[in-house]
């Protein structure tokens, strides 16, 4: 037999508390923006109530299903904002005292960097774009990837791959691009 309702919700309000800062820094560190990082961590907790009761039982290591939930989140956000077309320059949400030892055009050059590796990481396919923040952004160790995407650890190294090649293609073709503007 499942949890009752009553448990789901005292487990949900648990993880909340326990949890809920880790959610936040992992969509934040994706999407560099406080709201949009917000949202998901509060849509995540959200969808953990709609969650069907074997689904919700047979997890067995919530901080790390919800870092991955994060992480997928976080890049359909930002894929959601590249097909609105939105602004892509997006201003980033940095400490202003951590900011304070960077020079205007290098706060410029990073903000631009982040929004080009975010519109990069929307041409990706799915599984590639979350072995890659996985790895190089939330630093995840392969046999972790591996087992939180229920895919061999070869198979990770291959998608990280994978994924580096289509961020190194695109970079060198957008600078190419931008050179002969």
């Amino acid at each position: 037999m499942g949890l009752k309702p009553l448990q789901k919700r005292q487990v949900i309000e648990t993880l909340a508390k326990t949890e809920g800062v880790m959610v936040f820094k992992s969509a934040f560190k994706i999407l560099m923006n406080k709201q949009q990082a917000e949202d998901v961590a509060q849509d995540l907790f959200i969808t953990l109530f709609e969650m069907d009761e074997k689904r919700f039982a047979s997890v067995e290591n919530w901080p790390a299903y919800l870092r991955r939930m994060a992480v997928t989140r976080s890049i359909d956000v930002i894929r959601k904002v590249a097909r609105q077309k939105e602004d892509s320059f997006q201003v980033v949400d940095f400490d202003p005292v951590a900011n304070a030892k960077q020079t205007p055009h290098e706060t410029a050059q990073m903000d631009q960097d982040i929004s080009q590796l975010q519109n990069s990481l929307t041409s990706l396919p799915e599984l590639e774009a979350q072995v890659f923040v996985l790895r190089l952004i939330e630093q995840f160790a392969y046999k972790d990837i591996a087992q939180q995407l229920d895919i061999s650890v070869n198979h990770v190294g291959v998608l990280l791959n994978r994924a580096k090649q289509s961020l190194a293609n695109h970079y060198s073709q957008n600078n190419i691009q931008g050179e002969s503007a």
